[in-house]
Formats: C-alpha cells, sequence, structure tokens
C-alpha cells in the first residue's frame, strides 16, 4: 500500500468509495493466489507425468477433486493476505496522498 499510496489517492480523489478501494485490494490479492495456485498445479502435474514416465510402476493420479481444493485454498490465502492492506488502503486520505505524504 506504501508503494500505491498515491494511486489509492487518485481512486479516492476520483470518487471511489472506500469499499471500492478496499475490494480492488482484496481483488487483486485473490487473484494472486489463484495465479500461484496455478502455477503450483502446472508444477505438480508435470512431476506426476516425469514420476509416470520415469516410474511406470508407482501409480499416480492428480484428481480434479484435489486441484479443485488447491485452488480454492490458494485464494483464500490470498485473500486472508490481502485483509491488512486493502484495510490500510482504505484510510488513506486523497489530499495527502496526492501530495505524496
Amino acid at each position: 500500500v506504501a508503494e500505491r499510496t498515491s494511486e489509492v489517492g487518485l481512486l479516492r480523489a476520483m470518487g471511489c468509495t472506500r469499499s471500492l478501494v478496499r475490494n480492488l485490494f482484496l481483488g487483486e490479492a485473490v487473484l494472486l493466489g489463484l495465479i500461484g495456485g496455478l502455477t503450483g498445479v502446472m508444477t505438480v502435474a508435470l512431476v506426476v507425468v516425469l514420476l509416470q514416465l520415469f516410474l511406470p510402476a508407482l501409480p499416480m493420479a492428480l484428481k480434479p477433486e484435489i486441484v479443485t481444493v488447491a485452488l480454492m485454498v490458494s485464494m483464500v490465502v490470498g485473500l486472508i493476505a490481502g485483509v491488512r492492506p486493502a484495510l490500510n488502503a482504505t484510510r488513506v486520505s486523497p489530499i495527502d496522498a496526492l501530495r505524496g505524504e
């Protein structure tokens, strides 16, 4: 939030409500969590394929239920990690932010 103070100030000066600024930050946090989760799932899928190639006797499968739960958990973690920055962003004064304070 400290790095984006002027952006938040501009949004608030343009008429964005505190709740909209909060929701923008939370949405971004959830999206980043989802991107991290997708990266992890793709890495695991690659490892499973490689293990099946080199160790065919070892039965492995990536179940859709596991992928779904992993992605949901990554989004929840992103949401939890984004709560504090989102609340800090709502406390930014538009005038002070535009001044660069």
